[in-house]
């Protein structure tokens, strides 16, 4: 839904508009809404309906994933970390948000609890060449 919408340009914020005036607490309607925002370039105004997204009943860890990026692309790492803390229990096992989390640990070094994400990621992805190199490098701290 949400490609058909960035493919519409402008349309298709009056269309979203008009379906959150239906469904305002739809994460993936008030997600492509967010989405449509940012390739209209309005950066601030899309970050408030993704965060609602994430924040919806029916959200989905896609969404938490754009969310933190886009925490991160506006300097607040340190926000994109809480964020994935804060919805690791609701998707413990998901590889994206688990990759996302070592960056961001890794590039802050805010790295308490790393652990916990680079042992999901060396479950599935043991071979990748990033996930071997964050092996090597906190191998040595502590749990």
């Amino acid at each position: 839904m949400a490609d058909i919408y960035r493919a519409m340009g402008g349309e298709s914020r009056t269309l979203l508009s008009r379906a959150l005036e239906i469904a305002p607490d739809s994460a993936n309607t008030n997600y492509a809404y967010g989405l449509a925002l940012i390739r209209l370039g309005s950066h601030q105004e899309a970050i408030k309906y993704i965060k609602k997204a994430t924040e919806q009943e029916d959200a989905r860890p896609r969404h938490t994933y754009v969310y933190a990026i886009a925490l991160d692309s506006m300097g607040n790492t340190s926000g994109a970390i809480k964020v994935i803390n804060e919805t690791s229990e609701r998707w413990p096992n998901n590889l994206d948000l688990a990759r996302l989390q070592v960056a961001y640990m890794d590039k802050t070094g805010e790295t308490t609890g790393i652990h916990r994400y680079l042992s999901l990621l060396v479950s599935v992805v043991s071979n990748d060449p990033q996930v071997q190199a964050w092996i090597k490098k906190y191998n040595g701290l502590k749990k």
